[in-house]
C-alpha cells in the first residue's frame, strides 16, 4: 500500500520534523537545512542528487544535536561515539555522493555517444555502468530506449524488464517494444496500463490508433480515433492539437 512506499515514509518523517522544528527553539542552520531538504523532495528523484546526501547527514547532526541540549542526556561513552558516528556518516555519504556524480558523468556521456552516432562506443559504456550498483530504473528505461533506436529492439526488452518500477513511460516504452515484435496483444496491453496510469494523456490512444491503422483494423482504429477526438486534455497543447488534427485527417480523409 501506500504507507509500505519508501517515498511515502520519506515524506511522513520530513513532516514530523518539521512540525517538531517549528514548536522547537533550533538554529537557524537546522531549520535551513530540513527546509531545503523539503524543497528536494518536491522534485521527482531528489536523492539522485549528491548534495541531498551531504545536506542530510549535516541535518542530522545539527538536529540531534539541539534535541539532545534541550532534552536528553547522553552518556559519557555515548557522548563521545557520537561524533565518530557523524564523521563516518558523513564520509560514506560523501563519498558515495562523488561515486554517483561520477556515474552519472560518464552515463550522460554514454547517451551523448549514442544520439550523435558512436552506436558502439555508447553501448560498451551502458555496458559497463549497468554493473555497478548504482544503476537504477531510469538508467535501464535510458539504456533499453537507446537500444531500440539502434534497432535492437530484443536487446532492448531484456534492459527494459531490469526496471523495477512500473510507471507510465516503461508501459509506453515496453508498448512500442512488443509492437515492433509483432507481439500486438502484450503492446496493447501495455498501452492501456499508460492510459489507466495518466488518463489525461493523449499518447497511449494515439499509439494504438496508429497499432490499428497498420494493421488494417479499421473498426477498431475509428473506435479509438472517436475517443481521441471526444477526448479533453487539462489544457490544450501544440501535440494534442497535433495528435487530433492527424487523428481528424485520417478518418475523415
Amino acid at each position: 500500500g501506500r504507507e509500505d512506499c519508501p517515498t511515502f515514509t520519506l515524506v511522513k518523517f520530513l513532516r514530523t520534523a518539521m512540525i517538531y522544528i517549528l514548536k522547537s527553539k533550533l538554529d537557524f542552520l537546522s531549520i535551513s537545512l530540513f527546509t531545503t531538504i523539503i524543497i528536494f523532495s518536491t522534485f521527482t528523484y531528489p536523492f539522485h542528487y549528491p548534495i541531498t546526501y551531504i545536506m542530510l547527514a549535516f541535518a542530522f547532526a545539527r538536529v540531534s544535536k539541539a534535541i539532545h541540549q534541550n532534552h536528553f542526556r547522553y552518556t559519557k561513552a555515548l557522548a563521545r561515539l557520537l561524533p565518530i558516528l557523524y564523521v563516518s556518516l558523513g564520509a560514506v555519504l560523501t563519498v558515495t555522493s562523488l561515486k554517483l556524480y561520477i556515474w552519472n558523468r560518464d552515463w550522460k556521456k554514454a547517451y551523448t555517444d549514442g544520439v550523435y552516432g558512436a552506436a558502439e562506443r555508447s553501448q560498451q559504456e551502458y555496458r559497463r555502468l549497468a554493473e555497478s550498483p548504482l544503476a537504477y530504473n531510469e538508467f535501464y528505461y535510458n539504456w533499453a530506449y537507446m537500444l531500440m533506436r539502434n534497432h535492437k529492439t530484443k536487446d532492448a526488452v531484456r534492459v527494459i524488464n531490469k526496471c523495477k518500477i512500473i510507471d507510465y513511460d516503461t508501459q509506453m516504452l515496453k508498448g512500442e517494444l512488443s509492437a515492433s515484435l509483432g507481439d500486438i496483444k502484450h503492446a496493447l496491453q501495455y498501452y492501456n496500463q499508460a492510459s489507466e496510469m495518466c488518463p489525461s494523456k493523449f499518447m497511449p490512444l494515439f499509439a494504438q490508433f496508429n497499432l490499428y491503422e497498420q494493421l488494417g483494423m479499421h473498426e477498431k482504429k475509428l473506435d479509438i480515433g472517436h475517443k481521441i477526438l471526444r477526448k479533453k486534455g487539462k489544457k490544450t497543447s501544440t501535440t494534442t492539437r497535433n495528435i487530433k488534427e492527424k487523428v481528424f485527417y485520417s478518418i475523415y480523409k
